[in-house]
């Protein structure tokens, strides 16, 4: 297929695009609920969801099936799709697409992003965004190909469910029932004791090679590097080289707040600034220890650490949690172990009744 350059102000009408004006909705809800629609803001996490609400609102203020841009902050330029209804807070463009379908809106968020809007000094405006060109797909050299668009975003997202299903039944995550066992461990009423972090771990820095970035990582590395970032599990890149660290532990950076806490299932390659939280006993495994990392992120960030006042292995190591415990000694790692257990299968059911169900349509289409 060969692509053309085309102007958005040729393919929309990019000045009925509307701007989120700043409006302070009363009710306000995290979780989505009957009733409720969801408010979009400039935030780049939760697909731009920033709440839910109840409020009334005015034939004007809804949108439905759009995209939006953000349009302030250091992640300026990030585009999201909403499917159904939805409201605008603030620092948002509702980009509107009339006639295109929800696969095809997609392909136009991807060829919108390569634009290049971003960081603090490239808002994206309805000016400029006029006046701007993305490469489409086109089969007679004059039009966008939107039925080529459609069929390609189709074919990738059955790549995507294919590739899904079999790392879910890999891991033993497409087995989302719960049991008796996994309610009776949900809904049991637990004895918890304090622990001082430092009769429970070790903490000291990774080990790290010592080169800097440019060496050491590579764009078709395997080995993760775990670095002082709150992204992507504290990984900051991939290397070719060996890992020098082993799996089943928790990392966190000592640069900044204490939200780079992440628990590392495989090897990896650590980098400067980066703590290792290294179990003093073998009883520990990836579950307890994911049920720990959330209680000990809980404690550090309720500390209200900053730049100022840096998270570090001197404060980790007098942290005091609350852990359950069956003897009122030691802390409970098996309850620990079944009550992840049970919580990964609440989190997975939506994601696999989603695979599953792409998967039967995908079928039905194919016969």
């Amino acid at each position: 297929m060969e692509y053309k350059r085309f102007k958005l102000g040729n393919l929309f009408d990019v000045d009925s695009w509307v701007y989120g004006k700043n409006k302070q909705w009363i009710s306000r809800f995290t979780n989505p609920a009957n009733g409720r629609i969801p408010v979009i803001s400039g935030i780049t996490i939760n697909n731009g969801i920033n709440y839910y609400t109840t409020d009334n609102y005015s034939n004007e203020e809804v949108f439905e099936n759009d995209l939006t841009i953000s349009t302030r902050g250091e992640y300026s330029g990030t585009i999201t799709y909403h499917e159904g209804k939805f409201l605008l807070a603030n620092n948002i463009l509702v980009m509107k697409m009339p006639g295109l379908s929800s696969k095809q809106k997609l392909f136009m968020a991807s060829a919108i992003s390569k634009i290049g809007y971003g960081g603090y000094n490239n808002y994206p405006r309805k000016e400029t965004l006029k006046e701007d060109y993305v490469y489409l797909p086109s089969s007679d050299g004059v039009s966008p190909d939107y039925n080529y668009m459609e069929r390609l975003i189709n074919e990738l997202e059955r790549e995507r469910i294919n590739k899904l299903d079999k790392c879910l039944t890999a891991t033993g995550l497409n087995d989302w029932c719960l049991d008796d066992h996994d309610i009776s461990i949900l809904n049991a009423t637990k004895k918890f004791k304090i622990y001082k972090v430092s009769n429970l771990f070790d903490i000291h820095p990774t080990k790290t090679y010592g080169i800097n970035n440019s060496d050491l990582l590579s764009k078709d590395g395997v080995t993760p590097v775990v670095a002082n970032t709150s992204n992507n599990n504290g990984i900051g890149g991939y290397s070719n080289l060996k890992p020098n660290e082993k799996g089943g532990i928790i990392t966190f950076s000592d640069t900044t707040t204490a939200d780079s806490i992440f628990y590392q299932p495989n090897d990896f390659i650590g980098f400067s600034h980066v703590q290792g939280m290294y179990p003093l006993n073998d009883l520990w495994n990836g579950k307890s220890l994911q049920y720990f990392m959330t209680v000990f992120k809980n404690v550090a960030l309720s500390k209200n650490f900053d730049y100022a006042n840096k998270f570090n292995r001197k404060l980790a190591l007098n942290f005091e949690v609350s852990l359950p415990t069956a003897d009122g000694i030691n802390p409970d790692y098996n309850y620990m172990e079944e009550y992840i257990r049970a919580i990964e299968k609440l989190v997975i059911k939506d994601v696999v009744k989603y695979k599953d169900e792409i998967i039967k349509q995908t079928k039905h289409v194919s016969n």
